[in-house]
């Protein structure tokens, strides 16, 4: 019990940091070397998106203010294909991807306050869609092991769990586009193109400088602490000489118009969130102390979380996570299920529960909860656990497999350390 312990520790760390380094910030480039087709482009950002979104908490859900967003974006869109998902972070910060997928953060949407706000980094963000600025970014060199990576994977029609270098290739790629800047031309081109956007839609253009300043305000802000293995993208505006700044570019007002059930529907949930802010912002303390190596004191912490958000799956399975740091496996497991029983999806609480069922040799229970934490996430740590499960399975094979993965992806690391011994141990593969 005590090596897995070990193993515990190690794979509650790494999740909690986040899973994987990224690239310095660099801007996207103006023109590059190919064209990528749409087809591509929309199946790339329908396989990295989810993972960004598991990557940066988890999705937030919340069924009155999804139905308050999806009615904005219906109005700015107007057919254009658009997917909207609100992620469970504090930052405030939002992520556009191929394909059409945008991403606003829980901290974002508190910080816009009112519906046009949220309206205006919408249409901002479609902006970037609708002029084909990730697509500019997918012909740059440094994505072609991504696209090369995605071609791949489609042709061989794998459905199996792995960390193979397809899967590497394309965890960097998304790591890539998370951490991304868009050029100052291209953020330019984004205003222009949502001001009309805004103005069909039925809301003033003028509230575009307020809830864009708001936007750029949080890649830079403090609070909460800045995450080194988290980038975010940025939408950095410069004005070439003789251009005027957004808030003086003669934006035209539009007539007033009537409060919608959007409108309402998003002030709502905005009081409640407000109540609710002290909740995660005992999360984010939380997640400090841990960072810091102090999991009994963010026991205290996360526990304090739970008292204001009882029903939160972030809080839950980030307790369950830290439980296990301190080898205690019966609270561990008890929040961890909690956390599925409100968000099925989450990604660390199967990966923590695997790794539960591991420990006390339930091998079957093991894999199928790695196998789902794989599906949700690929990670280093979730193949050598699913390779753990083979094994103890007597699946030698399937086990060599990733343990091999993992000691290639990882050589030199902790993890890789313990797999190339794992695979020493399996004899004739």
């Amino acid at each position: 019990m005590k090596g897995w312990i070990k193993i515990g520790l190690l794979m509650a760390g790494a999740v909690m940091a986040g899973g994987c380094a990224l690239e310095p910030f660099r801007p996207l480039p103006e023109t590059g070397p190919g064209e990528v087709s749409a087809s591509v482009e929309a199946k790339l950002g329908e396989r990295l998106f989810p993972w960004t979104v598991q990557k940066l908490g988890g999705s937030y859900s919340d069924p009155e203010l999804r139905t308050a967003l999806e009615a904005i974006l219906r109005k700015l869109s107007d057919g254009f294909p658009c997917h909207l998902q609100v992620l469970n972070h504090s930052r405030p910060a939002a992520l556009v991807f191929p394909g059409g997928f945008i991403g606003l953060t829980r901290g974002l949407l508190l910080e816009l306050e009112e519906a046009p706000l949220v309206a205006a980094v919408l249409a901002h963000q479609i902006g970037h869609l609708q002029a084909g600025h990730l697509g500019q970014a997918l012909r740059e060199r440094s994505f072609a092991g991504g696209l090369e990576a995605q071609l791949r994977l489609e042709a061989a029609g794998r459905t199996d769990p792995d960390y193979g270098e397809e899967v590497a290739a394309l965890l960097e790629t998304g790591a890539a586009l998370q951490g991304w800047s868009f050029s100052p031309r291209q953020e330019r081109e984004a205003d222009d193109l949502a001001v009309p956007l805004l103005r069909k839609a039925g809301y003033d253009p003028r509230a575009l400088p307020r809830a864009m300043k708001i936007l750029r305000q949080g890649a830079t802000s403090s609070s909460p602490w800045p995450e080194k293995t988290t980038g975010w993208q940025r939408h950095v505006r410069t004005e070439e000489p003789g251009t005027p700044p957004l808030e003086a570019a003669g934006l035209r007002g539009t007539a007033p118009r009537r409060p919608s059930a959007a409108d309402a529907g998003f002030a709502l949930w905005h009081a409640r969130a407000s109540r609710e802010a002290a909740g995660y912002l005992l999360c984010d303390q939380a997640l400090r102390l841990e960072s810091q190596g102090n999991s009994r004191a963010a026991v205290g912490a996360y526990l304090q979380a739970a008292a204001v958000l009882p029903d939160e799956p972030l809080v839950l399975a980030r307790l369950g996570l830290v439980y296990l740091q301190e080898e205690d496996l019966r609270n561990a497991r008890f929040h961890l299920e909690r956390a599925l029983m409100f968000d099925p999806h989450r990604h660390p609480a199967h990966l923590g529960l695997g790794f539960i069922h591991l420990a006390h040799k339930e091998y079957p229970a093991a894999r199928k909860r790695l196998e789902t934490a794989m599906e949700l996430l690929p990670t280093l740590q979730g193949a050598y656990l699913l390779g753990s499960a083979w094994e103890g399975e007597g699946d030698r094979g399937r086990a060599a497999r990733l343990f091999s993965q993992v000691a290639g992806a990882d050589a030199g690391g902790k993890l890789g350390r313990a797999a190339a011994n794992r695979l020493k141990g399996l004899k004739g593969f």
